[in-house]
């Protein structure tokens, strides 16, 4: 179920930046507009974490890890990444942008490297 969750979630944020690029005639890049350059980063950085985690999620669940461990780590994964999009939209500075995007950042960065751990673990 998460996989496709996730998908829908990166559909959004392509969605935001191709409309903001629409919107401000920006073809390439940020154009120097701090909210497409905002968009930009949320789905960038979506992209950076998320395939990766899956996919070792995944490899984890193969190994005969836990079904409800995996649907814990997944679960966390889908509220941190929609955390940190979110964050990205919010007033830089404000405190609901900190907390939102450092929930959201340190969750995933905190889940990548469990799921590599354990793996290691669990193949060996």
């Amino acid at each position: 179920i998460y996989a496709p969750l996730f998908g829908l979630l990166f559909a959004g944020l392509s969605l935001i930046v191709v409309i903001l690029r629409v919107q401000l005639n920006v073809p390439f890049g940020d154009g120097g507009n701090e909210t497409l350059l905002h968009a930009t980063r949320a789905h960038g950085n979506f992209i950076e974490y998320v395939p990766i985690i899956v996919l070792l999620t995944a490899l984890l669940e193969w190994t005969g890890f836990s079904g409800i461990s995996i649907h814990a780590v997944l679960g966390i994964l889908l509220l941190a990444r929609i955390s940190h999009a979110v964050a990205m939209f919010l007033q830089t500075g404000s405190g609901l942008y900190k907390v939102t995007r450092i929930f959201g950042a340190l969750t995933t960065w905190i889940i990548l490297v469990l799921v590599s751990v354990l793996l290691i673990l669990q193949t060996y």
